[in-house]
């Protein structure tokens, strides 16, 4: 029997809207399984639910995105041994874990590919190397990555390069607030010039 139709609308137009109506509420049930409701207060990290607020350089990171993102189930892509390839994929996750966990990454060997950005008060020759982690709009996107300790001149900030390295313990002066602290940071062993990398990625991948 054919579908019945609204007097007016094409064949085959009333089933499509029927359609877009479902993929909108299943849409909208998933991001009211996975986004705090109003007045719940923060959401706890999973895997370390008392554990203090972790300290990126100026401008890097976003706490309470950061706080969110621990509840979600995400692969960093780490190997137990060996070296570290952060990918599109993985940069958000690994990220946060090397953050969050930087003291079991100390010595590791880790190779990325990002933009650079660069800040006043750094020491010579270093430089924040990363992406902008897009969640849905452009207006959203915030920057995150990791500080580089090179030598001599630091590459022109918007280079995109892939750096291969060591990560390793390094003092950090904000200079928005003047405070100092540790970040786990890479110590350079060799820099390329890198094509085709996206300037953007997302928290669960691509």
């Amino acid at each position: 029997m054919p579908d019945p139709q609204t007097p007016g609308m094409r064949p085959g137009l009333g089933r499509a809207m029927s359609l877009l109506i479902l993929a909108g509420a299943v849409a909208l049930l998933i991001l009211a399984a996975v986004l705090p409701l109003p007045g719940a207060g923060p959401l706890r990290p999973r895997a370390a639910a008392d554990a203090p607020a972790v300290d990126r350089p100026a401008e890097v990171g976003d706490p309470a995105a950061e706080s969110f993102l621990r509840e979600v189930d995400r692969p960093t892509g780490i190997p137990a041994v060996g070296r570290i390839r952060v990918t599109d994929d993985t940069f958000s996750a690994a990220y946060d874990e090397i953050y969050d966990h930087r003291d079991k990454y100390y010595g590791r060997s880790i190779e990325l590919s990002g933009y650079v950005d660069t800040q006043d008060g750094l020491a010579p020759g270093s430089y924040l190397l990363g992406r902008r982690l897009l969640w849905c709009c452009e207006e959203d996107a915030y920057f995150i990555g990791f500080l580089v300790l090179g030598e001599g001149v630091p590459p022109e900030a918007g280079s995109a390069l892939r750096v291969v390295g060591r990560i390793e313990a390094a003092a950090y002066r904000n200079p928005d607030t003047g405070k100092t602290f540790t970040v786990p940071a890479i110590r350079v062993e060799s820099v390329a010039p890198a094509e085709g990398v996206s300037p953007r990625v997302f928290p669960a991948g691509s």
